[in-house]
């Protein structure tokens, strides 16, 4: 059988690599404050913000196994009933759900690990508690041990959906392939299969 650089990339020739000057700082801690639309009507005006937290990974590369473990990570933290940031944002009813781009996103330059939630106090004082709480729950977790039937029901979730076949299964492959064909030299690291 042929290599699939003979057989459909032998007629193309490569272009040079562009080199972009542009990292990130992660070094530095940034805190914006960005105002948008306000949010559809049956909200509480009070309770019409979304704050969110995320911490830029710096091995841009990654081992394939840690991005798995933050991924199985992003479930355990966000995803039960009993999960942490559940139980103390959700169910307290400080936060009505979590935001669009919370857990772990490994598609850009950086990995990134996001806490978002959805419609919080608006207040400073507020914005400030939940920012020390984050921050004091990521402290706490540290020490803490994960719910065994927790990570049991992760590992099967991930097992699962790693079975099932989309009707867009193709894209889908091909654009989680996306990050390393952008922001990596080696593109047939990211196609080696287990």
């Amino acid at each position: 059988t042929r290599s699939l650089e003979e057989q459909y990339l032998g007629g193309f020739t490569p272009l040079s690599p562009i080199a972009v000057n542009y990292r990130p700082s992660i070094e530095t801690v940034t805190t914006k404050l960005v105002y948008g639309p306000e949010e559809p009507s049956g909200v509480n005006k009070d309770k019409g913000c979304q704050w969110a937290m995320s911490f830029l990974i710096k091995d841009r590369q990654g081992v394939k196994e840690d991005l798995q473990g933050l991924s199985l990570l992003s479930s355990l933290l966000f995803d039960f009933p009993t999960s942490p940031f559940f139980e103390r944002f959700i169910s307290s009813g400080q936060a009505s759900g979590f935001g669009n781009s919370c857990g772990f996103d490994k598609q850009g330059h950086f990995p990134v690990f996001t806490i978002s939630l959805k419609n919080v106090s608006e207040s400073e004082e507020d914005r400030e508690s939940i920012h020390s709480q984050v921050l004091d729950l990521l402290a706490s977790l540290t020490s803490a041990q994960f719910d065994a039937a927790m990570i049991e029901s992760s590992l099967h979730q991930l097992e699962l959906s790693s079975r099932q076949r989309p009707a867009n299964f193709g894209i889908a492959l091909l654009s989680s392939l996306s990050r390393s064909f952008a922001y990596s030299n080696d593109h047939h690291v990211s196609l080696t299969l287990n």
